[in-house]
């Protein structure tokens, strides 16, 4: 049994991401992709406090979990950071977004 956890995505990513699927499951396999790509040890993490607009929840498996933890423990920020930070350079990669910076 795979067990998972749940992550809020920001309101400033969830318009460009949401833009990003076409089928159900896209969401999650994107975020999956993106925190295997971003290197979250060491990139720049971005700022989620902005204002709340629209939000996106979704739920994360162990595997990626366990990337976020040994992550958050170092560079002690929450997963939420990380989850968005991973997200934001993924879409900055397929120019859905520009980074600040």
């Amino acid at each position: 049994r795979r067990r998972s956890r749940r992550s809020i995505i920001g309101g400033g990513l969830n318009g460009p991401l949401r833009g990003q699927t076409q089928y159900r499951g896209d969401l999650s396999q994107i975020v999956r992709d993106a925190l295997k790509q971003v290197d979250l040890m060491n990139v720049a993490l971005i700022d989620i406090r902005e204002p709340k607009e629209e939000e996106t929840c979704l739920m994360l498996v162990e595997d990626s979990m366990k990337v976020l933890k040994k992550a958050s423990k170092q560079r002690e920020v929450s997963l939420n950071v990380l989850v968005n930070t991973a997200v934001a350079y993924w879409l900055a990669e397929k120019k859905a977004i520009k980074l600040k910076g």
